[in-house]
Parts: structure tokens; C-alpha cells; sequence
């Protein structure tokens, strides 16, 4: 595992999330969790069924999505919890 200090450059995390949804509750309390270890991680939570700007802006078609952003200012999206062999390429995502 990577310290917290190994995050260099601010990242957000931008989730889109459905009430009443388990997945989209996990990935919130996930996202919340990583960005209490580190002041440069940030999440701005979006309601999936009434942000229709953001799902445009972003390129969102499920709930229970989160973006990446970073320094290169790409999208990096992912649907659900990472977990398993997804979790490797989501902290290099995140140090990228």
C-alpha cells in the first residue's frame, strides 16, 4: 500500500450516486474514507437522477460511477466499487 504522502497533486473524485442504492452508498463511503487520508482528495457527490448537466458533462450513463480528475484534467471513470485486480490501476491512477 502506498503512504498518503505519495499523493502529490490534488485529485477529485466525483461520484454519481442513486438514493436507496447499496453500490452507490459503498462507493460514497468509500470515496469519503480515502479522502479523509489525504487533504489533496477531494469527492463532490452528484445525484445521478437530477444532475443531468453533470452525467452530460462528465460522460456518466450508470449510478454508482466515479470520476477521477487530476493534474491532466483526463476522466477516468469508474463504475462501482474498485475492488479486486481493479483496485491496483485505481491507486496508480490516483498517484498519476
Amino acid at each position: 500500500m502506498y503512504p498518503s504522502s505519495a499523493i502529490k497533486n490534488p485529485v477529485r473524485l466525483i461520484l454519481f450516486t442513486r438514493k436507496g442504492s447499496e453500490s452507490s452508498d459503498l462507493l460514497a463511503q468509500f470515496a469519503t474514507e480515502l479522502a479523509q487520508s489525504n487533504p489533496l482528495i477531494s469527492v463532490e457527490l452528484h445525484d445521478f437522477d437530477s444532475d443531468k448537466n453533470g452525467i452530460k458533462e462528465y460522460g456518466v450513463n450508470e449510478p454508482a460511477t466515479m470520476c477521477l480528475m487530476g493534474k491532466e484534467k483526463r476522466n477516468v471513470k469508474v463504475l462501482g466499487l474498485p475492488s479486486g485486480h481493479e483496485f491496483f490501476p485505481f491507486l496508480q491512477t490516483i498517484l498519476d
